[in-house]
């Protein structure tokens, strides 16, 4: 069985698409016992991204 301890690709509700905070996804992945998240929201080119 092959037990993955990181997510590299987890966004937050600055992209579009997702509905979690930062928060949210600190928490699940405590409860997942993840040892590594990383945020990756679009960046300002994206049409689904945050704007100034």
């Amino acid at each position: 069985m092959i037990v993955f301890l990181i997510d590299l690709h987890v966004h937050t509700m600055s992209s579009a698409h997702a509905y979690s905070s930062v928060y949210e996804n600190i928490m699940i992945a405590k409860q997942k016992k993840l040892k590594l998240i990383a945020i990756t929201d679009h960046g300002p080119k994206l049409d689904d991204s945050p704007h100034r």
